[in-house]
């Protein structure tokens, strides 16, 4: 139930051959690809209502084939903040980008680990999306301190998104995922 979809022109994702032989051992990972300002989104809603504090292990592996500052795909969901709140609420959004000013690199695969590095942040106006009013890109969070503020969170029910995105940042580039895994305790 995974999808590509082109969230801003131009993007274009598809399933590839490599590079080399992917993290997961198989022959092929996927590939998001985007010219200024496009974005492109590889999503499931298969973990739509997935309450937070259930996610007991969260990582993935990307492959930079080109980007000009180098920034990778990022993971990210329709966030749910499990309280009372007016209307969308944006996604939360993981972003090796904001790790330091040299995490990403071109040409290499590499494991991120997104419950336990800090580069997590919500999108959006903070003035009327309660994550990005405390996690933003200038000061990122952790999952720790998503769950400490939203002990309720989930990823949002009823078709929910949770994937990962190349793009919208006005820079072309081309990246490779694979690997994914997440674990959840105590549900189906």
């Amino acid at each position: 139930s995974w999808n590509f979809l082109e969230e801003t022109p131009t993007g274009v994702g598809m399933f590839v051959t490599g590079p080399g032989v992917p993290p997961s051992g198989s022959v092929g990972s996927a590939q998001l690809a985007v010219a200024a300002p496009g974005g492109e989104l590889f999503s499931t809603p298969q973990f739509a209502g997935t309450p937070l504090d259930q996610v007991v292990g969260l990582s993935y592996n990307s492959h930079v084939v080109s980007s000009t500052l180098p920034e990778t795909a990022t993971l990210q969901f329709d966030f749910d903040p499990g309280q009372t709140s007016s209307g969308y609420q944006g996604r939360a959004v993981f972003s090796p980008s904001l790790l330091s000013p040299t995490a990403v690199q071109v040409g290499v695969w590499q494991t991120w680990s997104p419950m336990t590095q800090r580069a997590w942040y919500g999108t959006g106006n903070p003035a009327n999306r309660v994550l990005a009013a405390v996690c933003s890109q200038a000061v990122p969070c952790t999952w720790s301190e998503i769950l400490a503020w939203f002990s309720n969170a989930k990823i949002l029910p009823d078709q929910g998104k949770f994937g990962f995105k190349l793009g919208n940042s006005n820079r072309a580039g081309v990246v490779l995922i694979d690997s994914f895994s997440m674990g959840t305790a105590g549900v189906g």
